[in-house]
This record gives C-alpha cells, structure tokens and sequence, in this order.
C-alpha cells in the first residue's frame, strides 16, 4: 500500500502542512469543513485566505470519510477547541495501522487540558 496522508484542518497550518507533504511526493488528502475554501483549492489550486501562490497538487474534501480512508498517517491540524468533538465523530473510522500526528497546539478551555491529554481521555 502506498502512503495516503490525511490532514485534518483546511486553515492556514492545515493548508501549508498539505502542499508542504505533497511537495514532498506524498498523496494527500485535507479535509475541512469551509466549503468555500474546498472549492478554491479545488478549482483554482489557491488558498487567498490563508496561503499566497499556487499550491502543490493534492486532493480536498469535506467528506471526513474520504479523507481517512486508507489512510496511513493522520495529522490533526484542528484548533484545540475543535479536537475532542472531532476525535469523538471519527474515532472509529481512523485505519488501525495509521500513524497519527497531532499539529494542534493550546488548551481546552472546558477542561484545561493539552491537546495529548484529550487524545488519551
């Protein structure tokens, strides 16, 4: 199986961390909720929001399924508010094998925990 990289997080550090690993020749996948943001970097192969210049080729959705299936690495690039809720809805469609990365950085408000103290609970 080749490696399938899925970027959760289409906002700025999402969107670079996508073209970066692309750049690098790996198929990616990112995901985000924004569908206008999907469909520009879709269409046009730019994100005016949060990235200036043409962005390396790889593929976008805002289908969570899509992006995680097959996936090999997983990399969360969600804001810390956002990842609990998000790991809730996915935690069983995440491959077993998959490696898993966490880009997030801050504290739960709620809780004040890390973003690998939510991971684990």
């Amino acid at each position: 199986m080749s490696e399938k990289i899925a970027v959760l997080g289409a906002g700025s550090f999402g969107t670079a961390m996508a073209h970066l690993l692309a750049k690098k020749g790996s198929t990616v996948m990112l995901w985000g909720r924004d569908v206008s943001v999907i469909e520009e970097v879709s269409s046009l192969q730019t994100s005016q929001r949060y990235i200036t210049g043409q962005l390396e080729v790889f593929h976008i959705t805002c289908d969570i399924d899509k992006a995680l299936k097959d996936s090999t690495m997983v990399l969360f690039a969600v804001p810390c508010q956002a990842l609990r809720g998000l790991l809730r809805n996915i935690k069983d469609k995440i491959p077993n094998d998959a490696l898993i990365i966490n880009l997030a950085k801050g504290i739960e408000i709620d809780t004040n925990f890390l973003p690998s103290e939510i991971f684990c609970d």
